[in-house]
């Protein structure tokens, strides 16, 4: 249970230099206590600069750290080891977010200064706007590409800290802000108390993390200070992505069990979505939650392209095998909505098999066609079956996505001239759309 008492609104914190005022309470983590506040202009006394004001309060379950009349943090004996812990990690977090601010300080949030006050230490913060993702969320999404456009915004805010050799470590919607809306939106990252430079040995008890159910990599759960790096990051990533669909953390059972979750793929805003988002979406959870960091993303940019590729799925463009694959689904379902007739064709229970022969032995159409390495060329009478066979393997090989198999397109050989080498190419780019950057029929032709 936190009994931490907050600064009551209305106290004045007399900095030196600058005399801060608390509002009310922000937020608080097991470290600290974060508060609304301003200060005024020192021109335009009239004017106030409104600032976040981060405060050590290091939660003890036993109560031995606490606030007195006068404000002051007090720790009992008892409470004394926790302190100095947690001090040193808000003096960790506080140095990596400098450094971050001098080397991305359009990727960092503002951090005016550090002062020790009340027995404790305080960091005033600029206020950047926005609102964090844990209270702008609508939990489960609406709409899974907007939720993937959102994925890419907080791994470039990731990416200021990976580049500069930092694992933030305490990643999960209360720690992501989202500044702005549309096409415009960008991520900030904060709470630094749990950063750490990657590649530094350190004591198995000298580091503190913050812990958080869902979130947290089980590496660091476990404080194997060795397995702790970027991928613990990317873990993080993984699982926010996870809430945002699902609509809830992941649970221990999942975490603990190892199991990669499925019940996001029963997620309303999936509803209307392929097979191939799908496929990609289990993808993109299978590696990101894996148990053992070696396994999972390792950078940054390894997941932005999967994130961008499951974009390019949503949106059915791409000159890619899943993307034929869509091409010929839809065609096929196309061609049978235009000429009911066709339907008996999808009847594949009670339809006559249909079956082929190569002069020596008779094989099922479906599999011939799909096991053999050769061009295929149909000979028989009129009405012997030959579209039909066509026709019903375009469907049934469209049954189901798999990355494995091949991807199936039917069309007609109508409007084919002779010689003209690109005829085939042609119609199956015709079927598909490109990204923005394929500028021409040659370009993706290519």
């Amino acid at each position: 249970m936190d009994s931490r008492k907050a600064l009551p609104a209305g106290t004045i914190l007399n900095f030196p230099g600058m005399s801060c005022t608390v509002e009310e309470e922000a937020g608080r983590g097991s470290n600290a206590i974060v508060y609304r506040g301003s200060y005024a202009d020192a021109i335009d006394q009239s004017q106030y600069h409104h600032v976040l004001i981060k405060e050590l309060f290091p939660l003890h379950k036993q109560g031995k750290i606490f606030r007195q009349d006068d404000g002051s943090i007090h720790s009992e004996p008892e409470g004394l080891e926790t302190f100095q812990v947690n001090k040193r990690s808000f003096e960790v977090g506080n140095k990596a977010h400098l450094i971050l601010l001098e080397k991305s300080p359009d990727q960092i949030g503002a951090n005016l200064n550090t002062y020790s006050l009340n027995s404790t230490l305080y960091t005033v913060l600029g206020v950047s706007g926005g609102s964090s993702l844990e209270t702008l969320q609508k939990y489960p999404a609406r709409s899974l590409r907007s939720c993937a456009v959102r994925m890419l915004c907080i791994l470039d805010a990731l990416e200021a800290f990976h580049k500069n050799g930092l694992a933030h470590l305490d990643i999960s919607p209360d720690n992501i802000i989202l500044i702005g809306s549309g096409n415009r939106e960008r991520a900030l990252l904060i709470d630094y108390n749990s950063a750490m430079p990657v590649g530094l040995k350190y004591q198995e008890d000298s580091v503190v993390f913050s812990i958080k159910q869902g979130y947290t990599a089980p590496e660091v759960r476990a404080g194997f200070i060795k397995n702790i790096g970027f991928a613990s990051d990317m873990y993080s990533v993984t699982a926010v992505f996870y809430r945002l669909l699902a609509g809830k953390p992941l649970t221990n059972f999942q975490t603990l069990m190892k199991i990669v979750p499925t019940d996001v793929l029963s997620c309303s805003c999936l509803k209307n979505e392929p097979d191939t988002v799908r496929i990609w979406l289990q993808v993109i959870f299978a590696k990101g939650l894996r148990p053992v960091p070696e396994k999972r993303y390792q950078t940054t940019d390894e997941m932005r392209r999967d994130i961008e590729e499951l974009i390019d799925r949503i949106d059915g463009v791409g000159i890619t095998h899943w993307a034929l694959w869509e091409a010929g689904r839809k065609q096929a379902e196309k061609m049978v909505r235009d000429n009911p007739s066709l339907a008996f064709i999808k009847d594949s229970g009670n339809i006559f098999p249909s079956m082929l022969t190569d002069g020596k032995s008779v094989y099922p159409s479906d599999e011939y066609i799909r096991k053999s390495s050769e061009n295929i060329m149909l000979l028989g009478g009129g009405g012997m079956g030959k579209t039909t066979t066509l026709l019903r393997f375009a469907f049934s090989g469209n049954a189901r996505y798999s990355p494995e198999e091949t991807a199936v397109i039917y069309f007609p050989l109508y409007g084919w001239q002779n010689g003209d080498k690109s005829f085939i190419i042609d119609s199956l780019l015709e079927s598909l759309r490109f990204r923005t950057e394929t500028n021409s029929f040659a370009e993706a032709r290519k």
